[in-house]
């Protein structure tokens, strides 16, 4: 099945990510993407279908500030460029 969550667990990704850099959901499956951000800098959380066009889907200018989205399958994610975190967790 493709629900969310079916056969998924929380993996801790943070050493294997970066801001500033696109990720693409190859797991057939929508996956939930959580980052606890760090310092007052300014954090955006953006889905594409495309790698091009962005939606910003959550933002905060605040420190140690949770966000959190559901990427679909095949849709690409990132945190923009210049913000910092100190957690990085996939359900996928």
């Amino acid at each position: 099945t493709l629900a969310l969550g079916v056969g998924q667990t929380w993996q801790n990704v943070t050493a294997s990510r970066a801001a500033g850099t696109s990720y693409q959901n190859t797991t057939g499956k929508p996956i939930v993407v959580a980052i606890r951000g760090d310092t007052n800098s300014t954090h955006y959380l953006q889905v594409s279908t495309n790698n091009a066009t962005w939606v910003t889907v959550a933002s905060t200018i605040a420190s140690n500030a949770n966000l959190s989205l559901i990427v679909p399958n095949g849709n690409y994610y990132r945190l923009t460029s210049g913000a910092t975190f100190i957690g990085w967790s996939e359900l996928r």
